[in-house]
């Protein structure tokens, strides 16, 4: 079993050198909208990507072009996060969603939520940034939580240490497999 914080940054290194990401993620997000989950699911929450991350931009917009409730999560005060339905006209390149009270979305409400990870192992758990914001979010939903990422940051060989805290997840999906129970 390896320690999150060695597994942080040993794939934050893995994850900057992966080539041909563009690929890979419209791979990945391909096997999602095939999914039954997902074409049932009317309220989706999902990352807004960034930097090396599988990227999300092309899903949230199909998801939003046919009629799903999409939500992104926002930090407040560094202490917790909260998830903010946007719409066609949200700007994915600004990153953080605008703060209105009204377009907060009851975490019951999700059904479908897209989890990012520096790395997943193939029990389904994962290395976060170390906040915790998903694995607390997450308790208090009812939500399926599928995991995306490349291939390459899977651990092959380990599994990652956990504690009572972490939420494993359903399912994870990369360019090449999906892992579930």
């Amino acid at each position: 079993m390896k320690e999150k914080e060695s597994l942080r940054y040993e794939y934050k290194n893995k994850r900057k050198n992966i080539q041909n990401k563009e690929e890979k993620s419209i791979a990945i997000l391909n096997t999602i909208k095939s999914l039954e989950v997902y074409q049932k699911s009317s309220v989706i929450g999902i990352y807004n990507s960034f930097k090396d991350e599988v990227s999300t931009k092309e899903l949230i917009k199909y998801s939003l072009s046919i009629g799903k409730v999409v939500c992104i999560p926002k930090v407040i005060n560094d202490t917790q996060m909260v998830f903010i339905k946007i719409d066609e006209d949200y700007n994915l390149e600004f990153q953080e969603p605008e703060m209105i009270e009204s377009n907060i979305i009851n975490p019951e409400e999700i059904e479908l939520m897209i989890v990012p990870g520096i790395c997943f192992d193939k029990n389904r758990n994962r290395v976060g940034f170390g906040k915790a914001y998903y694995d607390n979010y997450l308790k208090n939903t009812k939500s399926l939580n599928i995991g995306i990422c490349f291939e390459e940051q899977l651990l092959k060989d380990d599994l990652i240490k956990t504690t009572s805290n972490d939420v494993t997840l359903d399912m994870v999906v990369t360019e090449e497999k999906i892992y579930s129970k």
